[in-house]
């Protein structure tokens, strides 16, 4: 639970990385700036309009940390994982290194090596 913070909405003036995707958030993009202090320690991140939409709320749960996790468990329940060549829903843990240009995330097959490319946007809020 929040000792005290607050939440703002706005445009970035200076890249930021996203707490849920992990990808760079690009000058004069959109984005929800959480700072304050949560259960002892200051804290201060930025979640890119797609997380907020999609991963947000089903996924993140007020009381636990944020981080990876949510994106990563939003991304398998969305089918994206789903080889399209073997049909099997392995994969191979994505990383930041993974995204292309910023709204293209690469993929591997943990089965046959198959990779493919899967577009995820920037939304606005």
């Amino acid at each position: 639970m929040s000792d005290f913070g607050d939440y703002r909405w706005g445009k970035t003036k200076k890249p930021h990385t996203c707490v849920y995707c992990g990808r760079k958030i690009p000058v004069s993009t959109n984005t929800r700036n959480y700072h304050g202090l949560w259960q002892g320690d200051w804290q201060n991140w930025y979640a890119c309009g797609f997380c907020v939409k999609n991963v947000e709320p089903d996924y993140a749960e007020p009381n636990e940390c944020i981080g990876g996790d949510e994106f990563s468990e939003w991304l398998w329940d969305s089918d994206h994982y789903k080889c399209n060549k073997c049909e099997n829903k392995m994969y191979r843990h994505h990383n930041s290194s993974d995204w292309i240009d910023g709204t293209h995330l690469k993929i591997s097959c943990g089965d046959c090596d198959n990779e493919w490319v899967v577009e995820i946007p920037f939304d606005e809020m």
